[in-house]
């Protein structure tokens, strides 16, 4: 038996990247996996992808930032599955723009599609997870949570309070046999790092990281498998820096 058989596992944000790549990682171990996507044509990809290397999956079009979406998400699988495993929030935006040239709309964008959606889909979830009393949250987070840099203010914001709600959960459902932790990734090689612009901005991560590179996206998932894994049984409200040594 794989070590996911069985196993109800959620993805926000799966359709690229970390998110794809996590999803993929649960799927090889017997997942059933869930995951969303604001974009049709990406979500469909994923899903032949995984399904094509012999996993099983399925796509939930869904915007974070908009709570009926999350709900919809949320009791969609566990209509259609019975219940919810593990779930990963992973769904975000970048933003780039100094504080005070930002709007109150801008703050509404950014915390709701990075803070909002883990907060609502953690809340859903575990709510599924009580009445079985198991259940894991693994939080997508970012080193910029501590280290924000000129720009990066709205999104560091974001990050940090993730922080605190993986905290808050893990302390006020343990007793439930509910464990939340979060991953919080330095520079990994994604899409936004193929770009002419973004090559520039890669070649500076990997000349501040110690280990002299960038990320890989599988890096991360096998953190998150090993965070939703009975390896890590007495683990949570912890926080994995996985990030080559930049933040050291």
């Amino acid at each position: 038996m794989r070590r996911f058989d069985d196993r109800v596992v959620v993805v926000t944000g799966g359709t690229a990247g970390i998110g794809l790549a996590i999803a993929e990682e649960f799927a090889e171990l017997g997942a059933d996996v869930v995951i969303s996507g604001r974009n049709r044509q990406r979500g469909d990809d994923a899903v032949e992808r995984i399904t094509t290397a012999g996993g099983c999956a399925a796509f939930v079009q869904s915007d974070v930032s908009d709570a009926d979406d999350i709900r919809d998400l949320i009791e969609t699988t566990i209509d259609d599955r019975g219940q919810i495993d593990v779930l990963v929030n992973n769904a975000a935006i970048e933003f780039n723009r100094p504080l005070v040239e930002t709007t109150l709309d801008d703050y509404e964008l950014v915390m709701s599609t990075n803070l909002r959606s883990y907060y609502y889909a953690s809340v859903l979830a575990i709510r599924n997870m009580v009445q079985r009393g198991s259940g894991t949250i693994i939080n997508i987070n970012s080193v910029t949570r501590d280290h924000p840099i000129p720009g990066t203010g709205l999104y560091a914001m974001s990050k940090g309070a993730i922080t605190l709600l993986t905290k808050s959960l893990a302390i006020e459902h343990g007793a439930d046999g509910i464990r939340v932790n979060e991953i919080c990734p330095g520079t990994i090689r994604t899409a936004i790092y193929e770009t002419t612009e973004g090559a520039e901005l890669a070649e500076g991560a990997v000349a501040a990281t110690p280990l002299g590179r960038l990320g890989e996206p599988s890096e991360i998932a096998k953190a998150a498998v090993f965070l939703a894994s009975e390896d890590s049984s007495f683990t949570t409200g912890s926080t994995w820096l996985i990030d080559g040594g930049l933040t050291i």
